[in-house]
């Protein structure tokens, strides 16, 4: 139901409020007093053209606005498709810009003009000479079939199975889509990790490896530089630092008992030679433990050369950030994997939500059928009161190529004014007069 309009800058209203009450409302005025600019207004939320034609103000925009209150129409699943949210209370707007641009807004999510077609219907009749469009359209007819027979409590269950079942659907085109993408991907992402899972990367090890490649390079100078050290340190010729430092031991201590000085001297070579013995014991250690191993050499320059083109191939620079990369497609991989089980599932719960679509949808075919042919038995003598003896009246249902919000059913009304004429649809066959006592 309409409940309010606002209406600013269109053709001669510059702004105006309506509020209508519940019951019957009528809009009184002598010709030229702008009731059909109302409508007109109106019609721009319920999808027609714009044209900057009706601005009052060319320099401002026209903002058209209206709530209903949509509580019962069972409109859920109509704003579900179009991805708009639902709320008991609509808010429409439209917009015409200056600049000829239009926008419009259905509970202030922007939408595009074949929502407020589809939407204009369901909403609001608009009923003007030679036209009784409530009558051709087959929402209407199925939506009359469905009050005639009782039919809410059916009608309500079948919606909510067609909305159950949309989603289930949307969501498995969705990760089949999903799918599709990632087997194409499986097979390279799978040969990626296995590279690097084979690869038992290890954190840290590049810098490692790096510092004994280097060690191994200049093993030999290394060696040489150690044993040369420890020669200087301590030799069998008495020429270098500790033998010559322990005879410096021996002198001072003939005198220590003489001369303080001495003593303290004596005291400090003493520390000095205890720490510079350990030193040229260290020295002799590493010279004796640098070893040069062609075996290794190779071995660590295999490892580093698979790490830099594994590096390179990914566009990193280290260990740690081919782990993650490792780790990443793992999960990926694993991802893909719990997909296929997700996919079953849902295609199992789509299976099951289609039959119990199915099963309500054959119920509501069944009451409408009888609530068709029960409508075309009374309404024939009433055709008869309106002036039209020979006039047949029928309602037939056929099956829609897809479920929609209402069912798989099409509704037409098929009539003939004529006695033995062919019974047609009422939009092909009715004239106007005809179309009105209908």
């Amino acid at each position: 139901m309409l409940t309010t309009l606002h209406i600013e800058n269109y053709a001669l209203i510059r702004e105006s409020d309506i509020t209508f009450g519940s019951g019957f409302v009528a809009i009184t005025g002598e010709t030229g007093a702008g009731k059909s600019i109302m409508l007109g207004a109106l019609g721009l939320l319920l999808g027609q053209r714009a044209d900057t034609a009706v601005l009052a103000d060319k320099s401002r925009k026209c903002v058209v606005e209206a709530r209903f209150n949509i509580s019962g129409l069972g409109l859920q699943s109509v704003f579900e498709e179009a991805d708009v949210d639902y709320d008991d209370l609509l808010i429409l707007r439209r917009e015409i810009l200056p600049s000829a641009k239009s926008r419009a807004f259905a509970n202030d999510t922007p939408v595009q003009l074949p929502f407020l077609k589809t939407l204009a219907p369901l909403i609001i009749d608009i009923h003007s000479q030679h036209q009784a469009l409530t009558l051709v359209d087959s929402r209407f007819r199925l939506t009359l079939l469905d009050t005639l027979s009782t039919n809410n409590i059916t009608l309500n269950t079948y919606r909510e199975s067609y909305q159950q079942y949309t989603r289930l659907k949307r969501e498995l085109e969705e990760l089949t889509s999903t799918e599709v993408q990632n087997r194409r991907d499986a097979d390279y992402m799978q040969f990626l990790f296995t590279e690097l899972d084979n690869a038992r990367l290890e954190s840290g090890e590049q810098e490692s490896l790096e510092q004994e490649s280097q060690l191994l390079a200049h093993a030999e100078a290394v060696r040489e530089g150690f044993a040369e050290a420890a020669a200087l340190m301590d030799d069998e010729e008495g020429q270098s630092i500790l033998p010559r430092l322990r005879q410096a031991k021996v002198s001072l201590s003939h005198i220590a008992a003489y001369h303080p000085a001495a003593e303290a001297l004596l005291a400090r070579v003493d520390s000095s030679l205890i720490e510079l013995d350990d030193i040229s014991g260290e020295l002799q250690h590493a010279a004796a433990g640098v070893t040069y191993s062609p075996e290794r050499q190779q071995q660590v320059d295999e490892r580093l050369a698979l790490l830099y083109r594994l590096e390179k191939k990914h566009g990193v620079d280290n260990v740690a950030a081919l782990i993650a990369m490792r780790d990443e497609l793992e999960a990926r991989l694993q991802s893909i994997s719990s997909l296929d089980k997700r996919i079953q599932t849902l295609m199992e719960q789509v299976d099951k939500a289609y039959t119990s679509m199915q099963t309500t949808a054959d119920a509501l075919t069944a009451a409408r059928n009888k609530a068709g042919k029960d409508l075309s038995k009374k309404i024939q003598p009433t055709l008869h009161e309106l002036g039209m003896p020979e006039a047949r009246f029928s309602v037939e249902l056929t099956p829609t190529a897809t479920y929609g919000p209402l069912g798989h059913d099409a509704a037409s009304f098929l009539f003939n004014a004529n006695r033995g004429g062919e019974l047609r649809d009422i939009a092909k066959v009715a004239s106007g007069g005809e179309m009105s006592r209908l």
